[in-house]
């Protein structure tokens, strides 16, 4: 029997229940590769389960208003096989099957789940949670931390072997909201006989809490570490791993005596999934910028959150065409620059290009180009893709101006957040990496 899990494309037939249906009833949940779905077949003839699953796809004629009844999907459902408990949140709407006219009296209800905890103990309300742990992939080698020694390079050790020392795990807070931290360590795992040995250096972004919050609040400080290492490497970076910790689901022992925190593993779609990264470029890394680099960024995030979206909205959706990825840049970048202009008092309707010089005049000593040239020149291509009755810029001029319109940005992004003008100069050659005079 496989464990506790849900392999992609794997299903599962068991029981589940919710806090409104609290009678185990017949359930199959599985994994469509793209989401987690529980699937739950009924009696239509079951009024309650029929407006629950039904809702807005039926009129109904005794409550046209749907006041009178409960229409709504819990929060949660629990699931339960010979395998184990799963708790099942962030429950969404998927889709009914039939509703009428089909071969049989039964309907069945796809539900959309957007995180399956596999916890060990069932009934525990894993809407909220005390702790979200993240896997993300580069970020031990973007963190630095090394926790596993070795004497390779000793010229006194013998042939015949040599040693591997592990230290404990590092853990770096970062902010105070939900306790922001990175935790640097070594993940290994030895086999009960001879066999394989696994044994990597990872690190990983946690927050945890007192009182369990919702899931959202733990995303979003993840998501924000996240971006800031894809800024500094400019590729895109995947979630290896996640897990969730409630403080009313301890690590128990067989007498039930808690001996700490039980981490449980979760599967989810929402995260971007691993890009299979073996290593990564950073134009900077947490011994550059510390954690109150780390304090700072969140503030930067937090003004400029409309532009640096645009800016980076790229790195996971690499499809976007050149045109669009200009349009895109020239939104981020007024962006950014009206924002300048609204936090030093202003706020007026301007030009775009007096956005972008008060955007480079903040870097200009240390851009490869002329920053109030770079200003004009990003403006008119610019309005050239965004406007019919303009000319139609080469690929190559589009594709010359969005490495220079990163360049700003990330310059610009890096200064704001204390990256030293040493290593912003030691990296520019990697900002300018495909520009027609390198």
């Amino acid at each position: 029997m496989t464990g506790n899990d849900l392999a992609s494309g794997d299903s599962r037939v068991g029981w589940a229940w919710d806090a409104k249906l609290t009678t185990p009833y017949v359930a199959m949940l599985r994994d469509r590769e793209h989401q987690v779905e529980l699937v739950i077949p009924y009696d239509p003839s079951d009024e309650a389960l029929h407006r629950r699953y039904a809702g807005s796809m039926v009129r109904w004629g005794d409550d046209p208003e749907r006041s009178r009844f409960d229409y709504e999907l819990p929060d949660q459902f629990w699931f339960m096989d010979a395998r184990g408990f799963v708790s099942l949140n962030g429950i969404r709407a998927h889709a009914v099957e039939p509703i009428a006219g089909g071969p049989t009296i039964f309907n069945q209800c796809r539900v959309a789940v957007d995180y399956a905890v596999f916890s060990g103990t069932p009934g525990v309300d894993y809407s909220v949670v005390n702790g979200l742990s993240t896997r993300v992939e580069g970020l031990g080698q973007w963190f630095g931390h090394r926790s596993v020694r070795d004497n390779l390079l000793d010229p006194e050790r013998s042939n015949e072997e040599f040693s591997l020392t592990i230290t404990s795990p590092r853990t770096q807070r970062l902010d105070a909201g939900l306790n922001l931290s990175i935790v640097a360590g070594a993940d290994w795992r030895l086999p009960g006989e001879p066999g394989l040995t696994h044994l990597e250096e990872v690190g990983s972004i946690r927050t945890t809490m007192q009182r369990a919050r919702p899931w959202e609040e733990h995303i979003e400080r993840h998501w924000a570490v996240h971006q800031l290492l894809e800024i500094s490497a400019w590729k895109p970076l995947g979630f290896q791993q996640a897990k969730v910790m409630h403080r009313r689901d301890p690590q128990r022992v067989l007498s039930g005596k808690r001996v700490g925190d039980q981490w449980a593993p979760v599967k989810t779609y929402s995260l971007p999934g691993s890009q299979g990264k073996d290593g990564v470029d950073f134009l900077f890394t947490f011994q550059d910028i510390g954690a109150t680099g780390v304090r700072r960024w969140l503030r930067v995030r937090d003004r400029f959150s409309r532009g640096i979206h645009a800016m980076t909205f790229s790195i996971q959706n690499s499809g976007t065409s050149l045109d669009g990825l200009i349009s895109d840049a020239g939104i981020g970048l007024e962006e950014l620059g009206h924002t300048i202009d609204v936090l030093r008092g202003g706020g007026a309707r301007r030009a775009h290009h007096a956005h972008l010089r008060d955007l480079a005049a903040e870097v200009d000593d240390l851009l490869p180009f002329s920053g109030a040239e770079w200003a004009t020149e990003s403006t008119e291509l610019y309005n050239d893709v965004k406007h019919a009755d303009r000319r139609d810029p080469t690929a190559a001029e589009l594709y010359g101006m969005l490495i220079k319109n990163r360049l700003v940005f990330r310059v610009w992004m890096a200064r704001r957040i204390g990256v030293s003008d040493t290593v912003i100069g030691k990296g520019m050659w990697r900002l300018r990496r495909g520009l027609p005079d390198t």
